[in-house]
């Protein structure tokens, strides 16, 4: 799977589990690539009505929304 800056990804249910406050209301909101590092690290920012996080998963916690 390729993953560009801009694209949209949403994370997987394994990602939550590494937040330490409850961000279970950005389940299935659509993130955006803001930068991959030289390690594959891709930073990411999420917009939901009450907060903006702002990320950096690796590859294997994300997806582009609507495949499997």
């Amino acid at each position: 799977m390729k993953i560009d800056i801009g694209d949209g990804v949403v994370m997987r249910d394994e990602a939550f589990r590494h937040f330490d406050e409850d961000c279970s209301e950005l389940r299935g909101v659509v993130g955006e690539v803001v930068h991959i590092s030289d390690n594959n690290s891709y930073t990411l920012k999420f917009e939901c009505p009450t907060k903006v996080i702002i990320t950096k998963m690796p590859l294997s916690y994300l997806q582009i929304p609507g495949r499997a």
